[in-house]
């Protein structure tokens, strides 16, 4: 991704370690099956354990390599200007918002996201479009990061800004009675 000039990266964020859970979950069974084939009586049964923890092994290898890869490839970057959210390594997605255009940002835990502070991050732009990513870490504190950028993107109307200060007087409505004119008319 290329910066604009006078556009610091306020925030990136990764996916959650607990992507590699189901890794981890393999992981555990294999070395509970060589603890199983190191008190097998037999031969055979030995055999049939090892073969056991070699698929437990391959699988959670594989799966923390599919793991590390959605990782590496999933990215939330925030600037003083957009937000730009990447996925996919062979087919790669990504979405750029800039932060006057996000209408809303949602974010969504599962129960294991809410005590390890992970969840799903969904922004969504004027026009119905919206991206999300999956896993990732403190999602409240990127949505509060977010929203804390858009107001200084797009700061509150102040006397002299946007309507005007002095409201002008309505010809129709009697003596004394005012509006604000946005129109200037």
């Amino acid at each position: 991704m290329e910066l604009r000039e006078g556009e610091p990266i306020i925030h990136r964020g990764r996916p959650h370690w607990i992507v590699f859970g189901r890794a981890t979950l393999l992981g555990l069974l294999s070395a509970r099956f060589m603890l199983g084939a190191d008190l097998a009586t037999s031969r055979e049964t030995r055999q049939v354990y090892l073969i056991i923890v070699g698929i437990f092994a391959l699988y959670a290898l594989g799966a923390a390599c599919v793991a590390q890869l959605y990782r590496w490839s999933s990215r939330l970057i925030l600037t003083n200007h957009r937000v730009v959210l990447k996925a996919g390594i062979l087919r790669q997605r990504s979405c750029q918002f800039l932060l006057p255009t996000i209408e809303s940002v949602l974010v969504e835990f599962p129960v294991t996201g809410r005590l390890l502070n992970y969840g799903t991050l969904t922004v969504r732009g004027f026009g119905g479009s919206q991206e999300f990513i999956k896993r990732i870490s403190r999602p409240e504190h990127v949505r509060d990061l977010i929203q804390e950028q858009q107001s200084l993107a797009r700061p509150l109307a102040r006397p002299g800004q946007g309507l005007p200060a002095n409201p002008v007087p309505d010809p129709f409505s009697g003596p004394g009675t005012c509006h604000a004119d946005p129109l200037g008319v």
